[in-house]
């Protein structure tokens, strides 16, 4: 289901760019310290629950920084923070195992929507450029895997990561990045995200936007061209934009 508040015609559209993280793939709600434990025994076999609670708050230290200057710190740096923080020793190799970990804990709660393989299929069948374009700090490595386990990766033309970038979203660097490695300008793209500051700056860029809100945040101030429920509403959306109606003179 879609809502296209769009007026008048725009520049032709030949990429569509999303957001990962709670618009591909739903937002993992599973508690931060649980997502650590398995990774917490590894850096303290005595008392792995104080060691992933460390892991988790350096973890969401880091996405602090994020949300308050757009500055990436890469995930790679928790174990050593939080080995600071316990006044543990991390032994060469230990840092690999502890994230590792972590990442198998994570993987098994985490897939793409169910209808993502079918509305990207269907935006390359239109001769479209498919990107992501993610501010998380998970290494490269980790989201293609993801991706390859979810069918997904085949569809993609371009990933950008916030591990990536010394600025993530929503600085405005960050989609010209994804813009530039795609060879398109603003005007040719649209960018679909769940979030609010997400549409706002893809927007300040001159991009197109679509929104599939998530009911997590406010929604205040957020004027996208577009409202969608799922995935296969943004294909609803480009293919008025790809055909549009005439207007009456």
């Amino acid at each position: 289901m879609s809502t296209d508040t769009s007026t008048g015609p725009a520049a032709p559209l030949k990429a569509v760019v999303f957001d990962w993280g709670g618009t591909i793939t739903p937002w993992n709600l599973v508690p931060r310290q649980l997502q650590w434990l398995a990774a917490g025994a590894l850096l303290d076999e005595a008392d792995p629950e104080r060691a992933a609670a460390a892991l988790a708050a350096a973890e969401t230290e880091i996405w602090s920084i994020w949300a308050e200057t757009s500055e990436v710190a890469s995930i790679l740096t928790v174990p050593r923070m939080a080995a600071d923080t316990l006044g543990v020793e991390l032994p060469d190799g230990l840092a690999d195992e502890v994230l590792a970990a972590h990442l198998e804990t994570m993987a098994p709660n985490i897939h793409a929507r169910p209808e993502a393989r079918r509305a990207l299929a269907a935006l390359k069948e239109r001769g479209l450029l498919v990107g992501i374009l993610t501010s998380s700090h998970w290494p490269r490595s980790w989201h293609e895997r993801l991706f390859e386990e979810d069918g997904l990766a085949d569809l993609l033309d371009i990933c950008v990561c916030g591990s990536d970038l010394k600025r993530a979203k929503p600085d405005p660097d960050s989609f010209l990045t994804v813009l530039r490695m795609l060879g398109i300008t603003p005007a040719e793209a649209v960018f679909v995200a769940d979030s609010p500051w997400d549409i706002s700056g893809a927007q300040s860029v001159g991009m197109r936007a679509i929104w599939l809100p998530n009911g997590l945040q406010e929604e205040e101030g957020t004027a996208p061209e577009a409202i969608v429920t799922d995935l296969v509403g943004v294909v609803d959306v480009v293919d008025r934009w790809l055909d549009p109606v005439p207007l009456s003179s």
